[in-house]
C-alpha cells in the first residue's frame, strides 16, 4: 500500500467507493487523514451537503463520476463552489511517490493490451490504474529507476494535476465516451482544472 502520511494533516472527501475508492479510503485512514467518504449506491457515509467544504483540502472523486458533463455530481459542484481541488487516486500516488518513473498509457482502445505487454517487457515495473489494480495498492517506489506502469482512462486524466509522466503513450482517439466529454474537441483537450 502506498503510504500517504503527507496527507495526515489534511481534510479529504472521497466520493465513490468502488475498488479504487475503497483503496483510497484505506490508505488515507492508515495515514490518519481527516477523512469523509460517500458512495451513492451505499448507505452511510457523509452526504455531500454534510461535509465542511470550507475545511476540505481536496475531493477524491471516483473516475466514473462526472465532475463537469453531462451534469456534475453534487459533490463536484460543491467542490467547485468552494474552490476545493478535484483529483483522483492516481494524483495521490503522484504526490506520494514523485521521484519514481511514470509510464502512462491512454487512448480510446488498446490501453489494457499495451499496458499488459509493457509489463512483460518491464518486469521490474508495477502495473496499475484503469487495468484493474488500484494504484494505491501498489508498493511504494521512491527512486528514478522504479517504474509505475499506469493505464489511464480519459476520466482519470482529467483529475491528475500532479502527475508528470516520464513516458506517455497515446494510442488512438475515436469518438467514444462523448456522453461524458460532450464532443471530440472536449475529449481530446482534457484539463485537470477549468
Amino acid at each position: 500500500m502506498i503510504p500517504l502520511e503527507r496527507f495526515k494533516d489534511l481534510s479529504v472527501y472521497v466520493v465513490g467507493l468502488g475498488k479504487s475508492g475503497q483503496a483510497t479510503v484505506d490508505a488515507l485512514e492508515k495515514a490518519g487523514t481527516d477523512l469523509y467518504f460517500f458512495d451513492d449506491a451505499q448507505k452511510g457515509g457523509a452526504q455531500p451537503d454534510q461535509v465542511p467544504w470550507s475545511d476540505l483540502d481536496c475531493l477524491v472523486l471516483s473516475p466514473g463520476i462526472p465532475h463537469r458533463y453531462p451534469e456534475p455530481h453534487k459533490a463536484a459542484q460543491l467542490a467547485r463552489d468552494h474552490n476545493v481541488p478535484i483529483i483522483c487516486d492516481v494524483d495521490l500516488l503522484a504526490q506520494a511517490c514523485s521521484n519514481a518513473t511514470y509510464v502512462s498509457i491512454t487512448g480510446t482502445n488498446g490501453k489494457s493490451t499495451t499496458t499488459a505487454l509493457l509489463s512483460h517487457l518491464l518486469p521490474q515495473a508495477q502495473m496499475g490504474g484503469n487495468i484493474g489494480r488500484p494504484v494505491l495498492t501498489l508498493e511504494p517506489f521512491g527512486k528514478k529507476e522504479d517504474i509505475y506502469l499506469l493505464e489511464l482512462s480519459s476520466y482519470q486524466l482529467e483529475r491528475v494535476p500532479h502527475l508528470r509522466s516520464d513516458v506517455a503513450v497515446w494510442l488512438n482517439i475515436t469518438p467514444d465516451h462523448l456522453d461524458r466529454h460532450k464532443d471530440t474537441v472536449s475529449y481530446t483537450h482534457l484539463r485537470a482544472h477549468e
